[in-house]
């Protein structure tokens, strides 16, 4: 092997040949020494204390400087080339190669490597819109936060405040109280506003004086109304409307006393203390002879009887429709004008499967007026079935004596139909009570 070759390649691969050793080394000039295992070698005229080296033409000679003090350059990289750390080191520092989505991230799903510009927008959807600001505010900066079109979700914190004056419109729903609202859009001086649909507000103009506002009823609108009189002197209770009489103007000391069902006048309340005053007629019998204490007719009477036993009665014989009696008494003082009468018509009968039909009327007769034929008021009729083994029945009702008043002469007066339903036993009175409040 060539002696210049064989060193040029030593030197390239070692740089420097002291403390480097070979295992077998041959050469042909013997003015090339080294020890066995050529762990030091020696070519005459070279330095000992110089580093060797070979030029581009492959001469070795010695830099006259030592081994490992001196640094050499490859290329951009510096450092001790005896020492091989540095050069490690350094290739280490490089940056590793790029693989997009492994050591570099992409956008979109776009690599980021290459030549050329990525561009960024396009349509898509916002979900979330973080927010900045100060507590329980929410702030907005830029012309145009959000300028792609799509759907988002806005997160706001618990009772926000909306700093400043805003403006602009706000669509959607809120919940909750607005305890400050200054103002309704709209609308003339005296307008009311009311909702002319669900959701929709509108303004009803002002009416003219004296004027009331009236429901006209479902989804209608409401109107101004004009009062009447007579609507003016009425009282609503709540199944029936109560003129009370301009008439009779109050004075102290006066309440308003119904007269009717449908009529009212101011009255001045009677001294005394209120009492229930009842009256009831009823049979008796005498040696034998049955009595009634109630008024009979001359014809068409209902006839006493029943002396056998402790109950006398005033019978009502079948197949007859208009037998009748009647009682009559002075309404006491301190009746109230119009008052109501309760009545309780006690009887029996053998007949259980068949009513007598009983028809109420009263009549009344004010101071001077003609007492022997009043005018009869009929009420509604009432059934009356007898109970088994001809047991006792109570019948009640109750009237109004329009315009009746404490002093008038009142009559109440039954008559019993036991035709009509074909009673098979007679319809048997046993008492009338008439009841009423006064004064003692």
């Amino acid at each position: 092997m060539n002696k210049k070759i064989f060193l040029s390649v030593l030197v390239f691969v070692f740089f420097s040949l002291t403390g480097v050793a070979f295992a077998s080394l041959t050469f042909s000039n013997t003015g090339i020494t080294g020890d066995a295992s050529f762990t030091t070698l020696t070519i005459p005229g070279i330095s000992t204390s110089g580093c060797l080296t070979i030029n581009g033409s492959g001469v070795v000679s010695s830099t006259g400087v030592a081994c490992g003090s001196g640094t050499s350059t490859w290329g951009s990289i510096t450092g001790t080339l005896s020492a091989q750390s540095d050069l490690n080191t350094a290739l280490n520092g490089k940056q590793a190669t790029l693989v997009s989505g492994t050591n570099i991230k992409t956008v979109g799903g776009t690599s980021l490597l290459g030549s050329g510009d990525i561009a960024v927008g396009g349509s898509g959807t916002v979900t979330s819109v973080g927010l900045a600001g100060t507590a329980n505010q929410i702030t907005v900066t830029g012309t145009s936060p959000i300028t792609n079109s799509g759907s988002f979700t806005l997160s706001i914190p618990n009772n926000p405040t909306l700093p400043g004056t805003t403006t602009g419109t706000f669509s959607g729903s809120l919940t909750g109280t607005a305890s400050n609202a200054t103002n309704l859009a709209g609308g003339l001086g005296g307008s009311i506003p009311y909702q002319s649909a669900a959701g929709t507000t509108a303004m009803l103009g002002n009416g003219t004086a004296g004027q009331v506002l009236t429901s006209a009823g479902t989804t209608l609108a409401p109107t101004w109304s004009t009062i009447s009189s007579s609507t003016a002197n009425a009282l609503n209770s709540a199944t029936t409307v109560v003129n009370v009489s301009s008439a009779t103007a109050p004075i102290n000391g006066q309440v308003l006393t119904a007269t009717s069902g449908t009529t009212a006048t101011w009255q001045t309340p009677s001294g005394g203390t209120t009492r229930t005053y009842l009256y009831e007629y009823s049979g008796i019998c005498q040696g034998g002879v049955a009595g009634f204490s109630l008024n009979l007719p001359s014809s068409n009477s209902p006839v006493p009887g029943n002396c056998t036993n402790s109950t006398p009665v005033l019978s009502f014989p079948t197949t007859q429709s208009n037998y009748n009696t009647w009682a009559s008494i002075v309404l006491p003082a301190g009746f109230t004008t119009g008052g109501t009468i309760n009545y309780t018509i006690e009887s029996r009968s053998a007949d259980s499967t068949h009513a007598a039909i009983i028809t109420p009327a009263w009549a009344k007769a004010s101071a001077g007026a003609d007492v022997n034929t009043p005018s009869y008021n009929t009420l509604s009729t009432v059934n009356i079935t007898g109970a088994a083994a001809s047991g006792r029945v109570a019948t009640t009702g109750s009237f109004t004596a329009t315009a009746a008043a404490a002093g008038d002469r009142l009559w109440f007066k039954i008559t019993a139909d036991t035709n009509t339903n074909t009673l098979t036993s007679s319809f048997d009175l046993i008492s009338l009570k008439l009841s009423l409040t006064g004064n003692n």
